[in-house]
């Protein structure tokens, strides 16, 4: 019966160690998702100012190209005195 114990003791040491061993695999898996989770939040904010600046600018965009028509338009009346449906 003895010999019973001492060979649980190398088993149970050994299961301990896997343990100990996923604990830290564990721990460190938890500290890259965190990580990530940081970045991911940084992306994030990022692409919010980008798509801001882009809607500034596309409104700038469309801005200048209202008055390049206007001003088309303008002259074409102007040259010919007839008012031309431009597309």
């Amino acid at each position: 019966m003895e010999e019973g114990r001492t060979g649980a003791k190398p088993e149970l040491s050994k299961v301990l160690a896997d343990v100990t061993s996923m604990k830290g695999r564990q721990d460190s898996l938890d500290s890259q998702l965190k990580a990530m989770k940081r970045e991911n939040e940084v992306l994030w904010r990022e692409v919010a100012i980008l798509r801001e600046k882009h809607r500034k600018q596309q409104h700038i965009v469309n801005k200048v190209n209202s008055i390049g028509d206007f001003i088309l338009y303008k002259s074409a009346v102007k040259i010919t005195g007839h008012v031309y449906l431009m597309l």
